[in-house]
């Protein structure tokens, strides 16, 4: 049972009651990431897995009514995307193919596929489904591109520091050894030699603490963007086309889609700026929190009632989108706009009667009211 949980291959049902167990669902060569059930409310369960399967079980058995999604999935074609049932009872299913991201629909009763359309972008969030305003029927929403990574202090700690200290004492001993041999033959001893050699290595380890302290400042400074970073590749990452898209939901056919700049950022807005305060805080509340937001390239989006699209990008932006016209194109003022909170989206906006709620990664509860 214990191998069983190591690489995110089960599900647990437990009663809402008394927390007593009521079953376990194995996965068999593919495994679970993000997980999020989605319950269309008759007692049953659909979820997918991070390749781009999709099941559906008895909430009170654990039985597996069926499974289906992409036949031919790899265990590499990973995603942290999900499943999510519409009003229409159909599964609609998020996922990559080898280098291009899909959507993928399903019948709720059956699980017999309905139409796959191919985005070309990493796939890595799953879709809101709802009406559109300028379309006909029910829509699904979501954003593609690449997921941001850490910031670029940890990637210079990752790198350099697991790299650094193997080369050095790598030299540092055949050096010493080389040393130990010319100070003998002067009759002197092997540990003055080793001491320096300590040193040294002291020095140049502080050098290199204050070497990425210094560019990590900098990249503060200088807004994260790769232009200035000159011979740190290594430390960076090439930029990522990112894109939102409306499909509709019967064909999967596209209404419109909007073009983002390409991501150049190694992390999310905020990671970078935040990470030290982060740390420190962290230090100072024993543990309780997190230095770095490291979210999903968009947030789930989520449809008003009006018809208009709220999505939270990785930027820090949270865009509003809507085709008024319906001419399949987002142009001006009126059909985009955005709101800057400089900090990523761990979690998916909200939506009540007349109210738009916003929690990013820098914290706060922010809250729209319709006029």
């Amino acid at each position: 049972r214990q191998e069983a949980f190591q690489t995110n291959n089960a599900l647990v049902a437990l009663s809402s009651r008394d927390g007593a167990h009521k079953w376990t669902h194995l996965m068999t060569g593919f495994n679970i990431y993000n997980f999020q059930g989605a319950s269309p409310g008759d007692g049953t369960m659909v979820f997918m897995d991070s390749s781009g399967g999709v099941y559906r079980l008895n909430l009170e058995t654990g039985a597996m009514l069926w499974e289906s999604g992409v036949a031919d999935r790899q265990a590499s074609f990973f995603t942290t995307a999900a499943a999510v049932v519409g009003p229409n009872d159909v599964v609609y299913c998020v996922s990559n193919y080898g280098d291009n991201g899909i959507v993928h629909a399903y019948n709720l009763s059956d699980g017999k596929p309905l139409w796959r359309t191919n985005v070309t972008l990493d796939a890595m969030q799953a879709v809101a489904i709802g009406r559109l305003a300028g379309s006909e029927g029910l829509s699904v929403v979501f954003g593609i591109g690449t997921n941001p990574g850490h910031p670029m202090l940890f990637r210079m700690i990752y790198r350099g520091f697991y790299a650094f200290p193997g080369i050095f004492w790598l030299l540092a001993l055949t050096s010493g050894c080389c040393c130990c041999r010319r100070w003998r033959r002067r009759g002197s001893s092997c540990i003055a030699s080793f001491c320096s050699l300590i040193l040294m290595f002291v020095l140049v380890l502080s050098s290199y603490v204050a070497f990425i302290l210094a560019v990590h400042f900098l990249n503060i400074q200088l807004k994260n963007q790769p232009g200035w970073q000159f011979g740190l590749q290594l430390f960076t990452v090439p930029p990522s086309p990112q894109r939102i898209v409306a499909l509709d939901a019967a064909t999967g056919a596209e209404r419109w889609r909007h073009e983002l700049p390409a991501f150049a950022a190694t992390a999310c807005a905020g990671d970078d700026d935040e990470l030290l305060p982060r740390m420190i805080s962290l230090h100072r509340n024993e543990g309780l929190g997190h230095p770095i937001c490291l979210p999903d390239s968009f947030s789930q989006a989520v449809i008003g009632g009006d018809g208009t699209a709220y999505v939270g990008y990785q930027d820090g932006r949270l865009f509003a989108l809507r085709d008024g016209d319906g001419d399949g194109e987002l142009r001006g003022d009126g059909e985009v706009s955005d709101f800057q909170f400089e900090h990523g989206f761990q979690a998916s906006q909200a939506i009540a009667p007349g109210m738009l709620a916003v929690v990013p990664c820098g914290g706060g509860l922010w809250v729209w009211r319709s006029a």
